[in-house]
């Protein structure tokens, strides 16, 4: 059984070489768990990133890893992710 963040991970790396030219995307995260792990990855690449997740310390842990990204020298993209706590029922 494949784990499902690792599918992801797969997932994205797949999707990102065949539609790099296509940038920026448009992409919404539902969760920010586990703490942007996703959302950051594709921020930092260019897609335009809207995350939430129902816990508010989830979507603050996100935010702060990727502003340590970039403050890390990561280039930030042209319109930064947007991390926010939201019950999505």
């Amino acid at each position: 059984m494949i784990h499902a963040a690792s599918f992801i991970i797969a997932l994205h790396a797949q999707l990102s070489k065949q539609l790099r030219s296509l940038m920026p995307l448009l992409f919404a995260v539902l969760r920010c768990h586990p703490a942007g792990s996703l959302a950051i990855p594709l921020a930092l690449r260019g897609a335009a990133v809207s995350a939430s997740d129902i816990s508010a310390a989830m979507a603050g842990e996100a935010q702060k890893r990727y502003e340590a990204a970039v403050a890390a020298g990561a280039a930030a993209p042209a319109t930064p992710p947007k991390f926010e706590a939201m019950d999505l029922e």
